[in-house]
């Protein structure tokens, strides 16, 4: 069988959820986390970081430990991995970094590139988004199906840009004894945790989350809010520079804040760990007023509608959430035939949409409907009237009803004809339908189509070995591996590719290179070292002879680096990564 890396069994809240309490975090509550944790924290690999009353956490330390929690949570799968929604986030990310960059924030305080941000998902309905130390921001497909325009989910990215350009994660940490290593311990033990299918470490984790948000005392409560009030104007003035409607943050938090008032059961994660107050509201309506208007309306990508649709299905994989899946895009496509139909709708957010700034406060203080009636909702574009009906393709396709995927799927095509994500669909519906030539013809003719679509690149090695071409795949990867050698998907997949064909070496040494790219350096040099032992059979090849080359030379460097590594966290190599 193809190599599989361990899955989690449902969506993990515990991540996204005490990663984004870092900044609300006191003594008392991580005195609690560490009771809570347990032998867990002692699993904990943390780098030396000195002492947090004289040293805030240095901007190279900063990155590291990003990339270490990062490195825990991609081995943990706690990533939702989806082609689109992080292809789209990454696009919407860099705009905002570069606008952000333009301004002066990124460079003056973490010497952090645009390029160096990374933004990703969480597979999880609560509408949550969170900054990880060194630029990692993950965003929650809650969040996504809760925004109602492009410039909200934008507001949030913002805000989160905010919080990294102005290190208020280090600034934390150095501003009260025994915090900054208790707060990186917390945010490991989550991941560690979430990554356990056991009870216990369930447990735990849930444990941890409430002691870091029951913990928090007033005095920290307080720097928290500054720190909110900071990314709010930091966030602001990235979402009108980088070309959003910055009227979107006023209308996401406020509606925002009334609908948890009015139906919070638990879903609104990110008013708990941003908390909004009426100051912060005002002073954001404050901010628009001082803006010129737009020479035109904002007009939403159709990436925000079809991310949004795929955000959806995301939220409950299961067989019975899939149907649900499937019901809503029914009635959403039968809502968007009428013609004028608002674009986006619900039964929480549209009661709450204000009509201006002016009367975004009533909604923020939760007094009541504004005095004046509410502006209506922008009229459906042609993207999302498709939207629906690719959402609809997606449950079906879920449902392996090839036909009916490719009926919806048509339909989308109706309402937006011509779309890269929509040709990466139709080529697995193809499949679906057990035409794998057709699919392959089609995939390989779209990928050239739109020669800067990541999705329908990295996707077509897959599609090659769900249809049984593993030699195709492998030809077609190793290609892909050597022009983009960090893309740590196309290592996964070549790893597949090699073991459908029995190379174990090579299998191996793709599946290291895979865990390499993901900061998981103990996997990698142990694969490695699987593929070298793979290789000094008797009777080797020249051919054979070069590849243990390649792999002793990679090893080699993958040794050193976990070294250094090890060092930097004060452990033996015994304990692993």
């Amino acid at each position: 069988m193809p190599p599989t890396l361990p899955r989690l069994s449902a969506p993990r809240r515990a991540l996204a959820a005490l990663l984004a309490t870092a900044l609300a975090l006191g003594p008392a509550g991580i005195g609690e986390l560490a009771g809570a944790a347990g032998a867990a924290q002692a699993q904990v690999r943390l780098p030396d970081l000195g002492d947090a009353d004289t040293e805030a956490l240095p901007p190279s330390q900063e990155r590291k430990l990003g990339e270490r929690v990062m490195a825990q949570a991609w081995a943990a799968r706690d990533i939702y991995d989806d082609y689109e929604i992080a292809d789209y986030l990454g696009v919407v990310g860099l705009k905002l970094a570069r606008a952000s960059d333009d301004l002066g924030n990124a460079g003056a305080l973490l010497n952090l590139k645009p390029e160096d941000f990374r933004f990703f998902a969480v597979q999880d309905g609560s509408i949550n988004a969170f900054a990880l130390p060194g630029g990692f921001i993950g965003v929650n497909t809650g969040l996504l199906t809760a925004a109602q325009s492009e410039s909200e989910l934008a507001s949030v990215l913002g805000h989160e840009i905010g919080h990294v350009t102005q290190r208020h994660i280090a600034r934390q940490m150095g501003g009260q004894r025994g915090v900054g290593v208790a707060m990186i311990a917390s945010l490991l033990v989550a991941v560690l945790a979430a990554a356990s299918r056991s009870n216990s470490s369930g447990d735990l984790a849930q444990a941890a989350i409430m002691a870091g948000q029951g913990g928090a005392i007033a005095s920290q409560l307080a720097f928290s809010r500054d720190a909110e009030r900071e990314a709010d104007r930091v966030g602001f003035q990235t979402l009108a520079a980088a070309g959003f409607d910055p009227t979107g943050m006023v209308d996401f938090f406020g509606r925002l804040q009334r609908a948890s008032r009015l139906y919070d059961a638990g879903n609104y994660a990110f008013l708990r760990t941003h908390p909004l107050t009426l100051e912060r509201i005002t002073d954001i309506e404050g901010r628009v007023r001082t803006v010129p208007p737009l020479a035109a309306p904002y007009v939403d990508s159709a990436e925000f509608w079809l991310a949004r649709a795929r955000a959806r299905v995301a939220e409950d994989t299961t067989i019975a959430g899939n149907r649900v899946a499937g019901e809503f895009f029914t009635a959403e496509a039968q809502r968007l035939s009428a013609p004028g139909a608002a674009a986006a709708t619900g039964p929480v957010w549209s009661a709450a949409h204000p009509a201006n700034t002016a009367n975004a406060s009533s909604a923020a203080s939760g007094a009541g409907p504004a005095a004046t009636p509410a502006l209506p909702l922008p009229t459906a574009s042609a993207a999302a009237r498709a939207a629906p009906w690719y959402g609809l393709a997606l449950t079906r396709l879920a449902a392996n009803d090839g036909d009916g995927a490719a009926a919806a799927l048509a339909e989308a095509r109706k309402r937006l004809p011509a779309h890269p994500w929509f040709d990466r669909l139709e080529a697995r519906v193809l499949l679906a339908q057990h035409k794998p030539d057709v699919a392959i013809a089609f995939a390989d003719a779209a990928r050239r189509r739109w020669p800067q679509s990541d999705p329908l690149r990295d996707d077509f090695g897959q599609l090659l070995l769900d249809a049984g071409r593993p030699q195709a795949a492998a030809d077609y990867l190793r290609e892909q591996t050597a022009l983009r050698r960090s893309d740590a998907r196309l290592h996964e997949q070549l790893a597949r590719a090699w073991s459908a064909l029995g190379d174990g070496a090579r299998e191996h040494q793709s599946l290291g290179e895979y865990y390499a790219q993901r900061g998981i350096l103990t996997g990698a040099v142990q694969q490695l070292e699987l593929a070298q032992r793979a290789t000094r059979g008797g009777g080797a090849s020249n051919a054979d002879l070069v590849l243990a080359s390649e792999i002793d030379a990679r090893l080699r460097g993958l040794r050193e680096q976990l070294r250094d590594e090890l060092k930097e966290t004060g452990r033996s190599p015994r304990d692993g990564g």
